[in-house]
This record gives C-alpha cells, sequence and structure tokens, in this order.
C-alpha cells in the first residue's frame, strides 16, 4: 500500500506539471459556456436542451479519454522510453494502476464539471428540469461506464502507440452516437465506448418520466449490468497486462 501511495502520489505531480489538469479543467467550462451560451436564445423545449448537450458530452468523452490517455503515452515515452516505468523499484502492475488511476481522477473531475456545472448553469438561467442530484448522479453514471474505455485506451497506447489508440478514440466517438441508436439495439451492451451515452440517454428518460418506464428501466438494468461485467473482466486483463508489459513495441 505504501508503494502505491508513493506512486500515486508521483503521478500526481507529474500530471499537474504536465498541463494535463488545465485539460481536465479547461474544456468542461469551454463546453458549458458554450451550449448554455446557445441554449440562452435557442427555442428548444428544456427537456431537449438537456438531452442534446448530455448525448453530445458522452459522444465527446471516448474521444477526449484516448486523447489525454495518449498524451500521457506520449510524455513516458520521451521521458527516456517508459525507463522511469520500468526501472521501479516495486511491481509495473502498481506504476500503471496509479497512472490510470490518475488519469482517471481527473476525467471524473472533468465530468462533475461539465455535468454539474451545466446544472447549476440551467438553473441559474431558469431551467428547474432537471434536479441538482440528478445531474451528480448522472455525472457518476458517464464516468463509471467509461472505465471500461480508459482501460482499452491505455493498452493500446501503452502497447501498440498513441496514434493507434487516437484512431480508435476517434472511431469510438463515431460509433456511440449510432449505437445509441435503433442500429445500436442488441448489440450496444457489449460495446465500451457506446455504454455512456445509452446508460445516460435512459437514465434522463427514467428521471424526466418519458417513453414506457418499464421497459427503459429494464433496458438500463441489463445494460448496466452487461457494463459492470465487461468492466471486472477489463481490469483482470488490465492487471494481467501491465505486469508482463516490457514498453517496448511502440515505436511511432
Amino acid at each position: 500500500m505504501k508503494q502505491f501511495i508513493k506512486s500515486y502520489k508521483a503521478e500526481v505531480y507529474q500530471m499537474i506539471h504536465s498541463g494535463l489538469l488545465w485539460i481536465h479543467l479547461i474544456i468542461p467550462i469551454i463546453g458549458v459556456l458554450l451550449f448554455c451560451s446557445y441554449y440562452s436564445y435557442s427555442p428548444w423545449k428544456n427537456e431537449d436542451k438537456i438531452i442534446t448537450y448530455l448525448q453530445t458530452l458522452s459522444t465527446a468523452f471516448p474521444v477526449l479519454i484516448a486523447i489525454v490517455v495518449g498524451i500521457s503515452c506520449e510524455e513516458e515515452k520521451n521521458a527516456g522510453h517508459f525507463q522511469r516505468m520500468l526501472s521501479v523499484p516495486y511491481s509495473k502492475t502498481i506504476s500503471h494502476l496509479s497512472k490510470l488511476m490518475v488519469l482517471g481522477s481527473q476525467g471524473f473531475i472533468a465530468v462533475l464539471l461539465a455535468v454539474v456545472g451545466f446544472g447549476v448553469v440551467s438553473k441559474c438561467m431558469g431551467n428547474h428540469t432537471t434536479g441538482l442530484l440528478d445531474y451528480l448522479k448522472l455525472a457518476v453514471l458517464l464516468f463509471v461506464s467509461n472505465l471500461g474505455w480508459y482501460m482499452i485506451q491505455y493498452i493500446v497506447s501503452f502497447q501498440l502507440g498513441k496514434g493507434l489508440a487516437l484512431d480508435l478514440g476517434i472511431v469510438g466517438g463515431l460509433l456511440s452516437p449510432l449505437l445509441a441508436l435503433g442500429l445500436g439495439d442488441g448489440i450496444w451492451q457489449i460495446v465500451p465506448c457506446a455504454w455512456g451515452i445509452r446508460l445516460v440517454s435512459y437514465a434522463l428518460e427514467l428521471i424526466m418520466k418519458t417513453g414506457e418506464y418499464r421497459l427503459i428501466l429494464l433496458a438500463f438494468r441489463q445494460g448496466f449490468m452487461s457494463m459492470l461485467i465487461i468492466t471486472v473482466l477489463l481490469l483482470v486483463m488490465f492487471l494481467y497486462w501491465s505486469k508482463r508489459w516490457q514498453g517496448a513495441e511502440i515505436e511511432e
């Protein structure tokens, strides 16, 4: 545990000085301001404004994860071809897990700013359709539903390179809105990049009490359980991979 805490603190220090933290703070704030500025004169219904914003955020998040994880990987590569991580006096699993957790922690902060921040500004603009507690729940749901995507992006970045990881992130960003439609029925439950937009959309329908409540609740529960099971399997794969990782296959 002491080794993990030490590694985690080192990763936090590195992230702060790398500028990644500012990316996680500035982008959500800009997104909230842009959308709310447009919504201030848009004739859309309040419900449609919330749904569109959260679906857009759910689509963009997988791409942003790919970018941030890719930047983190590139920094390690440029700082001695991963020697800092390869030469640690403890398990490489600890090093990788602490880095993943720091990236995830910053991602959670970004999601909170983007979702709850939007809720606060919306309420100040007179939109009381959804409570702040519901926005908080939606933020947690969006983050948790992307944990599997974080691990996939991390493995691809550190094993095959930032370029391939970014390509995968873009594909994920394009797939997620498609799988949110009827095209994704029956398959979205096993596609990590689609979990966020689907689960958040279902949760919004449940909160706003639109559509067939029982059917939506059933679909949400099935998707959520599938997401949890696959995320646990991805965590097992991540731990196994990190233990055997040698950092030598990345050549870009």
